[in-house]
């Protein structure tokens, strides 16, 4: 592991986040799932074909995810 992962794992356990400058909007998602993973619950709307959700299951190991996507044309099997 490298000493900028280090640090940033270090800072995590005391609920601080590490990002470089300027950010960009990818920095953010893991830290954002980490919060939203305290309400218990997660609803991808706008689901396209599941590539979020794959990625959030990784913070959500146990929750029952729902996915929504009105488009046939963009819907997608997720496993």
């Amino acid at each position: 592991m490298n000493s900028g992962k280090s640090l940033r794992r270090v800072l995590g356990l005391v609920g601080y986040s590490l990002h470089r400058w300027p950010t960009n909007r990818f920095d953010g998602v893991q830290d954002a799932l980490l919060l939203l993973r305290r309400s218990g619950y997660i609803i991808d709307a706008g689901a396209n074909v599941g590539n979020w959700t794959r990625m959030a299951r990784s913070v959500f190991r146990d929750a029952t995810i729902h996915l929504v996507e009105p488009q046939p044309a963009c819907r997608g099997r997720v496993g």
